[in-house]
């Protein structure tokens, strides 16, 4: 095959959008004096950057947290295998309750561990209370966790507080449960003054204990190839996780953690407006995903309310979905199928790629729909312009 190759399967943000003081050798020199070689002296971390991530999470659920609620890890997916290790070694059992749609690495993640992956469909359930009614019956001793993602990964739906308390009075229900919550998207939202529900927030000191909130720089900061992330839990529990942290992954590196401080701490006093300037493209982008295959009769997916994806949702067309995912491989378009989330009739488009690479990926699912004897209502819908195409602060 020859010819431009666009790869839409890896769900990583737009690296263009890393603020520019968090770039190689940008660091603010006010971060320089607390640069080492290696590690950090004390294998807690450097006190600025848990206390920037206690800040920042403050002030985003309007919560309450310390450093002692908090581990330093390399990366989100290294701060929920630290919890996974932590809880096998206190309770019975090996299963863990997947959401579908969701993030299909969580059952790779946990397998690897040992445990039997268990699903859960919410297709076609909206209804808070019957989703609800869902997990209880999918749920028993032997479910040691629910991993959330919210926003969700792939559909961006964001979980309602309703649903949140709902899963909070779950856990006093079943005793060997636990809550790994996913924030890594709680910034990528459509409209930036509206934050997720955070279901760490919510829960009260008992509920804290069964409650893994986990995060890095690698979503919303657009900087995947930095592995900085934290785990936030009750304080005891932090503890015995730090043990089992330190002895499988060590500790996070001094570099890692200046760039996390300068994310955290610095970049709204560099940048007023970086979230609403990064949250904006992605909305351009979105939309323009939208317009394009709206021009498919029947198609009925809408804009969601957070992360960067657009989950592109065919159920009720004659179309097979993975032979469109097939047939467009054939021509260098490569695409994430629903069927690795759980939903064959669904494509997940990752809206950090370009405006212009997404019309075309875009262009091409209508002219499959229109091999295939869809209606397909014509439109001009133009791609933003380059320049347009990037928040102000990297152009």
């Amino acid at each position: 095959m020859q010819g431009h190759i666009i790869d839409n399967r890896v769900g990583e943000p737009d690296t263009d959008f890393i603020p520019p003081h968090l770039r190689v050798g940008k660091l603010p020199e006010s971060l320089h004096h607390l640069t080492e070689y290696g590690y950090s002296l004390d294998r807690r971390g450097i006190h600025a950057s848990l206390e920037a991530i206690a800040h920042d999470f403050n002030f985003k659920n309007n919560s309450n947290i310390t450093e002692a609620n908090i581990v330093l890890t390399s990366g989100a997916r290294a701060a929920a295998s630290s919890a996974i290790l932590h809880v096998m070694t206190k309770y019975p059992g090996r299963k863990v309750l997947l959401i579908q749609p969701g993030y299909n690495l969580y059952r790779t993640q946990f397998e690897g561990f040992g445990f039997t992956s268990e699903f859960v469909s919410f297709i076609g359930v909206d209804d808070t209370e019957k989703r609800l009614e869902l997990l209880r019956a999918s749920l028993s001793d032997e479910v040691l966790f629910l991993p959330l993602c919210n926003p969700n990964n792939p559909t961006g739906e964001i979980y309602s507080e309703e649903f949140l308390r709902g899963i909070l009075r779950l856990l006093h229900e079943f005793p060997n449960l636990h809550v790994i919550n996913d924030s890594i998207y709680d910034r990528v939202v459509r409209d930036s003054t509206i934050h997720p529900p955070n279901i760490f927030a919510l829960a009260n000191a008992k509920e804290r204990k069964r409650v893994f909130e986990v995060n890095a720089l690698s979503k919303f900061y657009s900087y995947p190839a930095i592995r900085a992330g934290w785990l936030i839990s009750d304080p005891e529990e932090v503890a015995k996780i730090q043990e089992v942290k330190d002895a499988q992954f060590g500790p996070l590196n001094n570099i890692g953690q200046l760039l996390l401080i300068a994310a955290l701490e610095m970049t709204t006093k560099l940048i007023p407006d970086y979230f609403e300037q990064v949250n904006q493209v992605y909305n351009a982008r979105l939309r323009l995903v939208h317009e394009k295959l709206q021009q498919i009769k029947g198609f009925k997916s809408t804009i969601p309310a957070g992360a960067f994806y657009y989950w592109a949702d065919f159920s009720g067309l004659k179309v097979d979905v993975k032979e469109m995912v097939e047939a467009l491989t054939n021509k260098n378009i490569f695409l994430s199928w629903g069927g690795k989330f759980g939903a064959p009739n669904c494509i997940r488009i990752n809206g950090g790629a370009k405006a212009k690479d997404l019309a075309v990926i875009c262009d091409s699912i209508v002219e499959f729909c229109r091999d295939k004897g869809v209606t397909v209502n014509e439109k001009n819908i133009s791609v933003p312009l380059i320049a347009d195409d990037l928040p102000a602060f990297a152009k």
